[in-house]
This record gives structure tokens, C-alpha cells and sequence, in this order.
């Protein structure tokens, strides 16, 4: 079963590298944590403005049809207002006109146009946010794409090179940064701005080259584009109100748990049978968040995430060598922990 990965409360074990290795594999590596942070960062940009959008929507259309609004509308609004310009600003009108399910309220400038310019105007610095990451990932990709460089001798050594510990580590990054420095690979006077960039990447990896530190910095980059009331964190880790009413009656049959083993890893797995994906990934972020302050497992890796399918799956993937011994009490305690999500706000 595949889950995108979108909370890691531990060292995911997909952002560690086993040592030695040669730099093809350090390559590899290093795009694939740059291509998983930089998406699940993304992604945690895309909920924060989800979770605002509704009540914005409320300035312009009525309670009754934004609550009876799909899904997959309120998916397409929000995805538009993260695209930039002209493009961007007709996918937000298409998708606010085309969906035939908002209806403007008694005192709101009846005119879909009026209602996508202030919308883009409200949502101006999750654009800016968002084009903040995506250039820093363009940024680092120029220093990894280096290895595709067909028939030169320096790639080839690059590739080649034995790394086995973070001083090998820290020359074979010095003789990539001065191969592309030499290459000219963009314009002279961007090449400080991209090193600066990588610099940043290649300094939140740990000393064994796992990497803990890249969502926390990308988090803090794109942060600084939004205003106090637009970062607020609340809505990433705790249900709205009206999420938390509907989760206060719930009923147990309203989730099916299945529990999967697999040699040192368990998966556990919430079906959502009475959520929508909205409140599933709410109630993913309160489970991550719960598991987050746990110490009883020092030695065992949770990774928190989100399938959709017909009902949103949350999948709760357990690793670790003492999985076996310690099954009862994580099963105990994820059980524990899922009421706990339901009731506490």
C-alpha cells in the first residue's frame, strides 16, 4: 500500500543513508529529501490556506452552500490560489463559477470576477510562500541535476567517490559546488543566491547524513512570507470547532482499524468512514502531534500519513527491532491516543 508522506514525527528511515556509499547513491539521496521536504512542505502550506479559506469564502457566498461546496471544489479553489498570475487568476474564476455550488450572499457584489480578485488578493502571500519553495527547490535541484552531465571526467569521479563519513561527505560537496560554480551552470550574478540556498541544504544534515532539520527550516522560510493571523499554527495541529462538534459524537463504528505486520514494521490504519478528507487530514495532524510528545518508544519511528480513496485512510507506520515486543503497548497506545485526537482540543 502507498501513502505520501506528509507529517514524519521521527527520522523517517527514507531520510538516512547507510554509510559507505558512493556518490551516485549520495546523489540519489540527496534529491530524494529534497524532492519528499519540499512536497510535503508544500503540502502543509496547502492545508494551512485550506483551513482559512472557508471562513474567507463566508465574506462572499452563503454558510449553506459553502458547507454543502464538494471537496473536491474547495481543492480546486485552493490549488488555484496558489497558482501564480494570469493562468493562476482564471483557474480561480473557473473554479468558483464552474462548480455551480456557491451561491453569493444578500450583501456580496454579485459578480464572480469581484469575488476572484479579492480572493488572489487575500491569498497574495501564500503565492508568495509557495513560490518561496518552489525557487528553493529549483535552487538545489541545479547543484543535483550535475550528475546527468553526460562525458565529463569530474561528474565521473563525483560519482564514483567513496563517502564514509561526514569529512568525505563535506569534500565531495566541495568539489560539487566547485564544479558547478565553474560551469557557470546560471547567470554569475545568481550564483551566490544558489549557494547560499544548497548551503542551507547540505547544513541540515546530521553528522551519520540523516536529515531531521529540512522541514523545520523550509516551515520557517515560508512562514516569514505570512502575516501573525495567516501562520497561526492552529489550524495544522488542532480541529476547527465545527470539525471538533462533529468528532465529539462520533460514533466507534464510524472508523475501521486494521493492523497490518510486516516483519520489524506495523501499520496501523484508521479508515475514516464518516470524515471528509478535511477533517481526515485534521485529525491526521492531532494524531502526529500526539505521537510527537510521546517518549515511550525511544526506539521506534512513527510516520504519520493520508491515503484517499473512496474513504480517507490515515496510516500509522510503526518501525523499529524491538516492534515484536513492544506490539501490544504501541496498539494500546495508538488506540489511546486516536480517542484522545477525537475529544481534545
Amino acid at each position: 500500500m502507498y501513502y505520501v508522506d506528509l507529517v514524519d514525527t521521527k527520522v523517517s528511515t527514507r531520510n538516512r543513508i547507510a554509510l559507505p556509499a558512493i556518490g551516485a547513491e549520495v546523489f540519489t539521496y540527496l534529491k530524494d529529501v529534497n524532492d519528499r521536504e519540499s512536497f510535503t512542505a508544500s503540502r502543509r502550506l496547502k492545508d494551512l490556506l485550506s483551513a482559512n479559506l472557508k471562513k474567507e469564502l463566508g465574506k462572499y457566498f452563503t454558510a449553506e452552500s459553502i458547507s454543502k461546496t464538494s471537496q473536491s471544489t474547495l481543492r480546486k479553489i485552493t490549488n488555484s490560489l496558489l497558482s501564480a498570475g494570469s493562468s493562476g487568476n482564471s483557474r480561480t474564476l473557473e473554479a468558483l463559477r464552474g462548480s455551480g455550488e456557491l451561491e453569493f450572499s444578500k450583501d456580496a457584489a454579485k459578480d464572480f470576477s469581484v469575488a476572484t480578485k479579492l480572493l488572489r488578493e487575500w491569498s497574495r502571500d501564500y503565492r508568495s510562500a509557495k513560490g518561496s519553495l518552489d525557487n528553493n527547490f529549483k535552487c538545489i535541484n541545479s547543484f543535483l541535476r550535475v550528475q546527468k552531465t553526460p562525458n565529463d571526467e569530474t561528474v565521473r569521479k563525483l560519482l564514483r567517490e567513496k563517502i564514509s563519513n561526514n569529512i568525505d561527505f563535506t569534500n565531495w560537496n566541495l568539489e560539487l559546488k566547485t564544479y558547478w560554480s565553474q560551469k557557470e551552470l546560471v547567470k554569475s550574478s545568481l550564483q551566490g543566491a544558489y549557494l547560499a540556498i544548497f548551503d542551507s541544504f547540505i547544513k541540515s544534515f546530521e553528522h551519520d547524513l540523516s536529515n531531521v532539520n529540512l522541514s523545520r527550516i523550509l516551515d520557517e522560510a515560508w512562514m516569514r512570507y505570512l502575516g501573525d493571523e495567516q501562520k497561526q499554527l492552529k489550524p495544522l495541529v488542532e480541529v476547527s470547532q465545527e470539525v471538533t462538534e462533529s468528532m465529539d459524537n462520533l460514533k466507534p463504528d464510524f472508523f475501521e482499524i486494521e493492523l497490518e505486520i510486516y516483519g520489524s514494521q506495523v501499520n496501523y490504519l484508521i479508515k475514516c468512514i464518516s470524515l471528509s478528507d478535511f477533517q481526515a487530514s485534521q485529525l491526521r495532524f492531532k494524531l502526529a502531534l500526539e505521537l510527537s510528545k510521546s517518549n515511550m518508544f525511544p526506539l521506534l519511528n512513527f510516520r504519520v500519513s493520508l491515503k484517499k480513496e473512496d474513504h480517507p485512510i490515515i496510516g500509522i507506520a510503526v518501525h523499529g527491532e524491538q516492534i515484536e515486543s513492544d506490539l501490544s503497548n504501541v496498539v494500546q497506545f495508538l488506540e489511546s491516543t486516536l480517542e484522545k485526537a477525537k475529544t481534545t482540543h
